[in-house]
């Protein structure tokens, strides 16, 4: 092409890393993409999402008290076995849980499940005895 093997290698070695290193440059220098995912992001933190919280006890509660954020969540849908509730947050979240079991329950699994809405499930299972005070935190994937 160019009358050598080795000047043709070097010329288009050449034009590779030319080629290569413009669109490279184009990429890292694309300051409208990064700015949006920045500023996608900060909207993501900020906003509130609603979020399905389940506690699930292999053996009945006594008491339940949950905290989600620093605010008291009502129990109101307390069963022996389960607690429901849907609350509003911003993540990271960090669920504060006091469980207490009656007298002579033995050890017993406690699931703790977080499900925000469109996300998948964020579930945490912890072993307890009599009683459980205990912070959980939760992040989103994607975070």
């Amino acid at each position: 092409m160019f009358g050598s093997p080795i000047r043709t290698t070097l010329v288009l070695s050449l034009l590779f890393i030319l080629v290569g290193g413009g669109y490279l440059h184009m990429l890292l220098n694309d300051k409208e993409r990064h700015q949006d995912v920045a500023e996608r992001e900060v909207v993501h933190e900020q906003a509130d999402t609603p979020v399905w919280v389940l506690i699930r006890s292999a053996h009945e509660m006594e008491s339940v008290s949950l905290t989600v954020n620093g605010e008291e969540v009502s129990t109101e849908q307390f069963t022996p076995r389960e607690v429901e509730a849907e609350v509003e947050v911003s993540f990271p979240m960090v669920v504060k849980l006091n469980v207490v079991w009656p007298l002579n329950t033995p050890e017993t699994a406690v699931l703790i499940s977080v499900e925000p809405e469109g996300e998948a499930a964020i579930e945490e299972t912890v072993w307890a005895l009599g009683a459980m005070t205990r912070e959980f935190e939760f992040q989103l994937e994607d975070q």
